[in-house]
């Protein structure tokens, strides 16, 4: 799930604009929490909307691999 989540966010911000990044994955049962967390560098060309836009494609792709993984699991 972590993963998932990486690879999306890689897909829309190249590496050398993030400083850091933070995949938080939660499961309690059926439920899952994502969060993720992104400290760009300050000179990055990115919008904000950009960023915010890969920060929520990270966790739909984080979420669907783990709802892939439940369904799989009986």
């Amino acid at each position: 799930m972590h993963e998932a989540a990486l690879r999306e966010l890689y897909r829309r911000i190249p590496k050398r604009d993030l400083e850091d990044v933070d995949v938080t994955v939660t499961v309690d049962g059926k439920s899952v929490d994502v969060d993720v967390k992104v400290e760009v560098h300050p000179l990055s060309e990115l919008s904000d909307e950009e960023i915010k836009e890969a920060v929520e494609r990270a966790a739909e792709a984080a979420i669907k691999e783990a709802d892939r993984i439940m369904l799989r699991e009986p």
